[in-house]
Parts: structure tokens; C-alpha cells; sequence
């Protein structure tokens, strides 16, 4: 049996929501079901939660 290993790696982030290349519809139903699984109601705390990359904490 011939098993070949390789190293799988992540594509890189997007920089950006045009880099996403997901529509806007599909984008805004990914963080309304954020915010409702983590129960978020505050944009700080979206932000907070990772759901967007490269968010700073402003109280930090």
C-alpha cells in the first residue's frame, strides 16, 4: 500500500471582506449566527469574539 504523507497547510487569511469573495447576503447571515450562538448584542463584543480578524480590544 503506497500511503504518502503531505503537509497540509491553511490557505492565508483575507485582508479583507472584498477578498472573501462570499456575497453580502451569505456574510451577513455568518455573523447574525455569531452573534446569536455567542450571544452577543454589542459590536465591541463581536469584535471581542474573533469574529472579525485583527479586531483590537479599545479598553485594552
Amino acid at each position: 500500500m503506497n500511503m504518502q504523507t503531505t503537509a497540509v497547510m491553511a490557505p492565508p487569511a483575507p485582508s479583507g471582506f472584498d477578498e472573501m469573495k462570499l456575497p453580502v447576503v451569505m456574510m451577513r447571515d455568518i455573523l447574525l449566527k455569531t452573534m446569536f450562538r455567542k450571544n452577543i448584542d454589542m459590536v465591541t463584543d463581536l469584535a471581542r469574539s474573533g469574529a472579525f480578524a485583527g479586531a483590537s480590544d479599545p479598553g485594552s
